[in-house]
């Protein structure tokens, strides 16, 4: 999983199973010595959060493409190309929003996991008849769930940047439309820079987030084989 992060340099937007899968030290030594049907439900929870790695990773590789076939535009000068240019940047907007739909799609179902999980972990607690555990498993199951709320402010942060970013895309797409010439290309340089800065923040954040989330799934898959 670090190789493949590493590989690909990925957040998109989300991002979201960083809270999912950030569990505190020590966590998953209670975790994984619970009964067989919390282990697949730990198991069934890891997947879905790689998951929505691998679809994040898609979405970002389609974004970062489009941006640069939009960069693209600004160095051609013959007709035929800056149409193909033009052509290759609305492709890689409806491949953009349409990848974004399928992180969506995951990121709902590693949420439902999440509430499953958390909602058997709950009823497991009821089981213990120590009053000294069950208190401190209580304690850590809070603990893991702050983390799993604290990735979904994530993602919306991620969708803080991407919004604007693909937005700002389409208006300059839509502005070309009628004005598709070196002139009406060079009009937009301007906008053209700030809209790479967005991208370069919109790529941080998917890298930084996707980068955690790789290392908690390494650290939880870890701890689930030594225990099997």
């Amino acid at each position: 999983m670090k190789d493949f992060v590493r590989k690909t340099g990925i957040l998109w937007p989300v991002l979201a199973l960083v809270a999912v899968v950030s569990l505190p030290q020590g966590v998953g030594a209670q975790i994984f010595g619970s009964d067989p049907e919390g282990l697949k439900m730990t198991d069934s929870l890891i997947k879905k959060a790689e998951d929505v790695i691998k679809e994040a990773v898609t979405a970002r590789g389609e974004i970062e493409k489009t941006l640069g076939s939009y960069n693209a535009l600004f160095e051609k000068t013959d007709s035929k190309e800056i149409r193909d240019s033009y052509k290759g940047i609305e492709k890689g907007i409806e491949r953009s929003e349409k990848q974004r739909e399928e992180v969506r799609k995951k990121v709902d179902e590693m949420k439902v996991e999440a509430e499953a999980y958390f909602a058997s972990w709950s009823q497991s607690i009821e089981q213990i008849t120590s009053e000294n555990l069950r208190k401190r498993s209580e304690e850590r199951m809070v603990e893991t769930r702050k983390h799993f709320d604290g990735v979904l402010n994530a993602v919306e942060q991620a969708r803080g940047e991407y919004e604007p970013f693909i937005t700002s895309l389409k208006d300059q797409w839509t502005y070309l439309g009628h004005d598709l010439n070196p002139s009406g290309i060079a009009s937009l340089k301007p906008d053209a820079e700030k809209l790479n800065e967005r991208g370069t923040t919109l790529f941080k954040k998917i890298d930084d987030g996707m980068k955690k989330a790789g290392e908690y799934i390494d650290s939880l898959r870890s701890a689930r084989t030594t225990t099997s």
